[in-house]
């Protein structure tokens, strides 16, 4: 896609130019394709009762990418909001699907890096359950560093993983400016991330994964040129999964900064069709709920989290769904930010009987459609 293009989304007024710094590179040249509002700032955190739930603190969605970068990231973040390292409800840890997830890509890493008997360091709370898998698995001893300015940081140690944590980081160059720091001359030190591939979210016109608090997104070549800029290596770089990205690097002593931007043309134009179509999967899914809702259909919601309270928050029709279900029982009883829907469990569909449920992560779906069928449900499983 030409940039000549991605200027005329501007003059018909679907993307908006600001000029603002890129909190990554610190060049100027924000263009802003996505706004969104009354969305919970800390989606992840369910609430004790319903009240407190519709009580829930409320901010905006202005999801911006660099153009010259290619970060995309929330300029409307509330900083005060969400301590970046801070511990969430885990929403995912009962889950086989997950687990089985987790304990696929430790095994992969341990290998393909000989992570046996080593000291490893895990950036953010939301990374303990793959680090708990490294350790288990390779007979590893492990650090959780929950302070952005890293001054519990193991500076000895051999690796440091972070997952899913990066995307919680306004500013991820600062942080990695400061690991480069505290990794001095321990070049060998492996460094392994995944995040979320946001090329995946807009080609998807996922929506739902767009939350407050998930403040930065991620392509192959952004995340590749901010780690390089931040004086790494990258040994490998792929996606995963279908929904992620897997970044392996080391230390460099020098930096090496790279300028290409090949796939720039290729980013801007899905930013381009995000930008034209995701109000209209919007009003499809409204659409669909409402024609539910007038044949009597019962509909439930599969697995409460941010992308749960996004979906259903931008929604906004409290009556078209009734539950949200999930198989962890610590949620069991709580309700979703922003909407009040209550969190029920599985068990619970036997006598509530859904005529349709929703699943919105495909990494799930085998999994609900095993939990359908042991219920003895005939709900029908809508998938994205």
């Amino acid at each position: 896609m030409s940039r000549f293009d991605f200027e005329n989304l501007h003059e018909c007024g679907i993307i908006n130019h600001l000029d603002l710094k890129c909190v990554n590179c610190g060049k100027s040249g924000m263009s802003i394709f996505y706004e969104a509002s009354g969305i919970p700032v800390q989606s992840a955190y369910l609430m004790p009762t319903r009240e407190k739930a519709l009580k829930s603190a409320l901010g905006k969605i202005a999801l911006g990418i660099c153009r010259s970068c290619g970060l995309i990231y929330n300029t409307e973040y509330n900083h005060s909001a969400n301590p970046h390292f801070q511990k969430k409800e885990k929403t995912d840890a009962f889950s086989f699907a997950y687990n089985s997830f987790i304990q696929e890509l430790a095994e992969i890493f341990i290998t393909k890096y000989s992570l046996f008997n080593k000291k490893i360091s895990a950036l953010g709370a939301k990374s303990d359950d793959f680090l708990s898998a490294l350790c288990e698995m390779g007979g590893n001893t492990g650090q959780i560093v929950e302070q952005l300015d890293l001054k519990e940081f193991n500076k000895d140690t051999d690796c440091v993983v972070s997952a899913m944590t990066l995307g919680n980081i306004y500013n991820g160059a600062d942080l990695l400016s400061t690991l480069r720091s505290c990794l001095s001359e321990r070049t060998n030190t492996i460094l392994f991330y995944i995040v979320r591939d946001v090329e995946r979210i807009l080609t998807e016109l996922a929506y739902w994964e767009i939350s407050h608090e998930d403040c930065t997104y991620f392509s192959l070549g952004s995340l590749a040129r901010l780690f390089r800029k931040s004086g790494f290596d990258i040994i490998e770089i792929k996606k995963y999964k279908g929904q992620f990205i897997t970044l392996a690097a080391k230390p460099s002593m020098t930096k090496t900064a790279s300028n290409t931007n090949d796939d720039m043309g290729d980013l801007l134009g899905k930013v381009k069709y995000f930008a034209e179509n995701h109000l209209q999967k919007l009003l499809i899914w409204k659409q669909r709920i409402a024609d539910f809702r007038r044949s009597g259909y019962r509909v439930v919601l599969w697995k409460a989290g941010a992308k749960s309270a996004a979906f259903l928050n931008l929604l906004d029709m409290e009556d078209g769904i009734k539950y949200v279900v999930d198989i962890n029982t610590h949620l069991h009883g709580a309700y979703i930010p922003g909407t009040g829907h209550k969190i029920i469990s599985p068990a619970h569909l036997r006598e509530y009987r859904p005529d349709a449920i929703i699943a919105l992560n495909p990494l799930f779906n085998t999994e609900v459609s095993n939990e359908i069928k042991r219920l003895g449900l005939t709900a029908e499983l809508l998938t994205f």
